[in-house]
């Protein structure tokens, strides 16, 4: 991976984006901690620039109030736009969890976009759930019970939407795809912990 202007740029202005924002748990991590994890997973298997942007910037329309996917566009082009398009799900920044549509309904509009969405980002959305069952399974190992209290869904829901999004980028990529390899992976170790919590 090559630093150069346009992805120092987007470092910068994902960390601005998010700079009041915290990982669940009780470490209570800056959230950019998630977004240059998922940038640093994408960087193993691809040098493209605009997936690493668009990594650093795949959960600026869900969670940033104000930005748009114009702002994003203006500021990064097109085609991360498209890419972090293919990953978003309808959430509204702008409003309180309780006034959100449901999980439910949100993880299927996410997998609606994952599959019409550019093959890329079906490397980001991999690289954002590897992450996350990273950071879980860290949590369930530190005993970090602030992780149950905030999980949304059943971890059946999770693993369903999980197993969902695997299907859809298998079919993208190919099951030797070591994204592929890394989020069944993750899922089998973080699931079998869970098992034993539940």
């Amino acid at each position: 991976m090559i630093l150069t202007k346009r992805l120092s740029h987007a470092i910068n202005r994902a960390s601005e984006l998010h700079r009041e924002q915290l990982r669940r748990g009780k470490d209570m991590t800056p959230y950019i901690s998630h977004l240059y994890g998922v940038m640093y997973l994408l960087s193993k298997t691809t040098d493209d620039e605009d997936v690493l942007i668009a990594g650093l910037l795949h959960d600026s329309l869900e969670d940033v109030p104000l930005y748009t996917k114009e702002k994003l566009i203006e500021e990064f082009g097109e085609r991360v736009g498209a890419i972090v398009s293919g990953v978003t799900e309808p959430l509204d920044a702008n409003k309180e969890m309780d006034d959100q549509k449901p999980w439910l309904e949100r993880k299927e509009a996410y997998l609606l976009a994952l599959t019409n969405g550019p093959i890329e980002s079906s490397l980001v959305s991999l690289s954002d759930k590897i992450h996350n069952l990273m950071s879980t399974e860290y949590s369930i190992e530190t005993g970090d019970a602030l992780l149950f209290q905030k999980i949304e869904a059943s971890f059946r829901h999770q693993k369903l939407f999980y197993e969902k999004v695997l299907d859809i980028c298998r079919e993208k990529l190919g099951a030797d795809h070591v994204l592929v390899k890394d989020f069944e992976s993750a899922l089998t170790r973080v699931m079998s912990l869970l098992v034993k919590e539940v």
